[in-house]
């Protein structure tokens, strides 16, 4: 058998493979319950994220009769079906949660704050920004006092924040994603300069049916940007998801003259606008490089997110990249004046080891109240939960992809982070009477 033999076999051995391991994953993840008198099989993502009645109480802040009556006011009036059963619990998954909030009519994020855009940027990659990314979103669409409606965008070509978030299931319950149109976030970025080219094809109609249903030319840009989200496994949480033909960007950047670099940078800040009066916080995962797809990410962000891991290289060339972002951002069309919060994380961080622990000390000598107290910690139970395209704040100990300490450890390690970015949103973003 020559090497080309060799390669054909050994690909049809690992295909044959990857069928058994999706019919694992598929069996895996299914857990069964009740709903009514109805015996199903439910994706265990969604009973992972369930709560209890005590739980929701908890959670609302609520007393335990006053929110079963609201309970059984929403089901008799076809709000929220009859929650999960599993064993004498009743669970209430996200929708459920969701519908009942906005039937309870109880305050959301922008009752009290202004929307913003999250960029999270750094042009080292292996840092784990993307695994960040991620969660960041899902721990923010699960943060019931936040009660934000999250739309992730990844603008990395090669990334999987958005894809592996997409839920296609979710789409049945979705109203606002349309299933039919599959754009990322460089083809909207790129829509009206390749408008009369092949890859602008899918925006350019889209757009033209917006306008003739009436829309003017912004209003139908924005329209279509909106159509383009995809749901997740959480009803206020959306991505839109990159793919690797997005890497064309930066070839056509290359080529392009100064208005229409100018013009391209209005036309994704106009997009954002417009995807800001939907979404209360817009969160972009930009690829680990100097170039357009940062450029964009950094113009239209409110907030800048640097995650820094603590070993040598890494620092260094952090280092670079913020020695240069003040320049970066003031030679941006927005001239940095987008731009009101600026905050970095230790990512990644093993605390065994002698000298990332040094490192971190004297990153938080160096950045001070800008970095962080509470580092993210390297832990497997990130690495076991994106492989089963999901994050942290998914997994319970009854998954057994890690241990139940290793979980519990990134989890801690991670809402300790959480907090303090929570307390930054409240703190720099809420509005102003």
């Amino acid at each position: 058998m020559d090497a080309l033999d060799v390669i054909e076999s050994s690909a049809n051995r690992l295909s044959m493979s990857q069928q058994n391991l999706k019919q694992f994953m598929s069996d895996h993840k299914k857990v069964k319950m009740f709903v009514g008198d109805e015996d199903l099989d439910i994706d265990r993502i969604h009973v992972n994220n369930a709560l209890n009645k005590s739980q929701l109480a908890r959670a609302l802040n609520m007393r335990q009769h006053t929110l079963n009556a609201k309970i059984d006011r929403a089901i008799s009036d076809n709000i929220i079906p009859q929650p999960l059963k599993q064993s004498i619990a009743h669970l209430f998954t996200r929708d459920h949660i969701n519908a009942l909030m906005e039937y309870m009519e109880l305050p959301t994020y922008r009752s009290n704050k202004d929307p913003i855009c999250i960029a999270v940027a750094n042009q080292k990659g292996g840092i784990a920004k993307s695994t960040t990314t991620v969660t960041l979103g899902v721990a923010m669409a699960l943060d019931l006092n936040l009660r934000a409606k999250i739309l992730l965008i990844d603008l990395d070509p090669q990334g999987s924040s958005g894809t592996n978030l997409y839920n296609h299931a979710a789409q049945a319950g979705s109203s606002s994603n349309n299933d039919d149109l599959f754009l990322t976030g460089v083809d909207l970025i790129l829509g009206e300069y390749e408008a009369n080219s092949q890859n602008g094809e899918e925006y350019a109609s889209a757009v033209n049916y917006f306008i003739s249903e009436g829309a003017t030319n912004l209003e139908a840009k924005i329209a279509t940007a909106l159509e383009a989200t995809k749901p997740t496994h959480l009803p206020n949480l959306d991505v839109l998801p990159a793919f690797p033909s997005d890497e064309r960007l930066t070839d056509i950047f290359g080529e392009m003259t100064l208005p229409q670099k100018e013009a391209l940078f209005k036309h994704f800040n106009d997009i954002i606008d417009g995807i800001k009066q939907h979404y209360d916080i817009v969160i972009i995962d930009t690829p680990p490089q100097d170039a357009a797809f940062t450029w964009l990410g950094l113009d239209v962000a409110n907030f800048i997110l640097t995650p820094i891991k603590p070993s040598p290289f890494d620092v260094a060339s952090s280092s670079n990249f913020l020695s240069n972002l003040r320049n970066r951002l003031e030679k941006l069309p927005s001239q940095g004046k987008n731009l009101r919060l600026w905050r970095s994380v230790i990512t990644n961080h093993d605390s065994s080891s002698d000298d990332e622990v040094r490192i971190k000390l004297g990153l938080h000598r160096s950045l001070g109240a800008n970095l962080y107290s509470s580092p993210i910690y390297k832990s497997v139970a990130f690495t076991a939960a994106s492989a089963l395209n999901r994050t942290i704040m998914d997994l319970k100990n009854a998954d057994k992809v890690c241990s139940s300490r290793q979980l519990s450890s990134a989890r801690d390690s991670f809402s300790a982070f959480y907090s303090q970015i929570s307390a930054d949103i409240e703190s720099h973003f809420s509005k102003i009477d």
